[in-house]
């Protein structure tokens, strides 16, 4: 059985057959290549077919309904889900500019097992593996309710694998939404375009299925999700694994070879000849060989090998290698070659993000914002997730992060590379490395071609802000009148006359609605100042089981909202 025929017989086994997919391809056109469910010879044949001239992905959720070739259904759309998923890159040159990621299969295998759950399916999508937990049954979505709970459990345990990443100091992307697409084992994946490489799968085994009430064990609770989302993490490359120190190492001979043959830096490198360095010491040629070694794939133990190889060449290797000295060595040739790259990136992405806007394709210009802000980040050094241009007089420049919203300042301010550097270490204290001024320059006309227009007036004040989130909440996630359900929907809901919240469901809706991280403490003088107040209230859970939860009780005001809401309606 082919690959691709197994993944969508178990994909989509428990799904009724009135149900809808779609496969996916990018280019030379964006195109949706409808099926249903049930036509898994029609599923595999496309997949197939597609397959021979570019990449083809399918999508992570089903619909009601067949669209057309030129549409990718909304999360608004999604019917239901048949599991949970994740997208974990690996170490790749060619492939990914990150490079604090597992460095191999069984470090993610390992990852998975260290999570609690194994997945049904392991599928190697070329660079990276993708996992399904699959389900006993179908989830279908009754109503928004059901999708936004399913968005939770997603979130929940997408999060808890970062986190679970992070303790390796790896990075695990964020692909919880229902909109998601991945790769089709039986495929090939084109990423590299001098290099395809096929999709598989890796493990199947169809008794690991699971009900949605499974995870519940594993996540990682709230107030721990909640503290390591507001950690920035910084982008330095960590040495994972033993190295071996052997004083008899030579370097992998046909690399080395190639090396010396058609880079003249690195002959020049080995020969201790570079006309170039001010510095002439040894441990000045031994980055300079780490960095070239890295930038072409070498692995960590090959720089080390080649290191001492260099030393042994040169009468050194009397004064030995010190395991700490060789791991910051190799850390720094890859934070040097990552800086190298993410200014090739962040140009590329630029450029690519432009003619996109220029073309009216939101798609594209998303995506490439987020290569951009990427490349930002790691000249930076901090994770940063959007930059907001706010049309004030003048308009004011705010890098968002996981922990804050920094404002920078005006368009001057932003061309500064004191002023920009002074602000991010006052909210976050960490320095950015200085750039030339050609190269900061790029940098600047990133951020300037990524920013997002925000209008101001009332969300220009933290009270504005707060009001606007809680009056969006209540509008959208509408209360309900039943406390003991609402507790586990997490919705909001009336008692007494009151309308309460439930502050973790607000906080994470600011968070995906809104795209504001707030810490604990912030977001709870947020709401004492907006006039909330909180309760300790007892509820009865299905099975008669009680249990008791501190709940936010809304100012009376916003009843007046919600009349003027109905009112409207009728």
């Amino acid at each position: 059985m082919s690959d691709s025929r197994q993944f969508f017989e178990a994909l989509f086994s428990t799904v009724p057959e009135q149900y809808w997919t779609y496969l996916w391809t990018h280019s030379p056109k964006k195109r949706s290549h409808w099926n249903q469910v049930n036509k898994i010879d029609e599923l595999v044949a496309d997949a197939e077919r597609i397959a021979e001239t570019t990449d083809v992905y399918v999508a992570l959720a089903v619909s009601g309904h067949k669209g057309t070739e030129y549409e990718r259904f909304t999360r608004e759309n999604a019917a239901g889900i048949m599991g949970l998923w994740a997208d974990l890159d690996i170490q790749d040159v060619d492939a990914h500019k990150k490079f604090n990621l597992p460095p191999d299969l069984d470090a993610v295998r390992d990852l998975m097992k260290g999570a609690g759950v194994e997945p049904t399916i392991l599928v190697h999508s070329g660079h990276g593996v993708q996992a399904w937990w699959l389900f006993h049954e179908f989830w279908e979505f009754e109503d928004d309710e059901d999708r936004n709970e399913a968005q939770r459990l997603s979130e929940a345990w997408n999060t808890t694998l970062r986190i679970r990443a992070a303790e390796r100091q790896w990075t695990v992307d964020s692909t919880f939404d229902l909109t998601r697409i991945f790769r089709i084992p039986g495929t090939i994946n084109y990423k590299v375009t001098d290099k395809p490489v096929p999709t598989k799968i890796l493990d199947f085994d169809d008794t690991r299925r699971f009900n949605p009430t499974d995870f519940d064990e594993f996540l990682v609770d709230e107030v721990s999700a909640q503290q390591w989302l507001n950690v920035t993490p910084t982008r330095n490359y960590i040495v994972d694994g033993d190295l071996k120190f052997d004083p008899s190492a030579n370097p992998p001979f046909e690399k080395f070879e190639a090396l010396r043959e058609n880079n003249d830096l690195f002959k020049a490198s080995v020969d201790r000849t570079r006309r170039d360095l001010k510095d002439q010491s040894a441990s000045s040629y031994d980055l300079s060989l780490a960095s070239i070694a890295v930038a072409s794939g070498w692995s960590d133990q090959e720089v080390i090998d080649l290191i001492i190889f260099a030393r042994r060449k040169h009468g050194d290797e009397q004064k030995g290698i010190r395991p700490d000295y060789a791991k910051r060595t190799i850390a720094k040739a890859h934070d040097q070659t990552a800086s190298e790259r993410a200014t090739e990136v962040i140009e590329e992405a630029a450029h690519a993000m432009q003619e996109a806007k220029a073309t009216g394709d939101d798609e594209d210009v998303r995506q490439h914002r987020r290569e951009a802000l990427d490349g930002v980040s790691q000249k930076f050094g901090i994770e940063i997730i959007r930059i907001q241009k706010l049309n004030s007089d003048p308009p004011q420049y705010q890098l968002v992060t996981p922990t804050k919203t920094i404002t920078i300042g005006s368009s001057r301010d932003l061309m500064s590379w004191s002023t920009t550097a002074q602000a991010v270490a006052d909210a976050l204290d960490h320095f950015i490395p200085r750039f030339k001024q050609k190269d900061y320059d790029k940098i600047v006309q990133v951020i300037l071609s990524c920013a997002e227009l925000i209008e101001t007036g009332q969300e220009a004040t933290e009270a504005g802000r707060i009001q606007l989130w809680i009056t969006d909440y209540v509008l959208t996630c509408k209360p309900v009148d039943e406390p003991d359900k609402a507790i586990v929907s997490k919705y909001p809901f009336y008692k007494n006359g009151h309308v309460y919240v439930q502050g973790d469901a607000l906080k994470r809706w600011i968070q995906t609605g809104r795209g504001e991280v707030i810490k604990h403490h912030d977001f709870a003088r947020m709401l004492r100042a907006y006039g909330a107040e909180t309760e300790q209230m007892a509820f009865k859970l299905e099975g008669g089981k009680r249990t008791s939860r501190s709940v936010w009780r809304l100012p009376d005001a916003i009843k007046e909202v919600l009349e003027e809401m109905v009112t409207d309606d009728e």
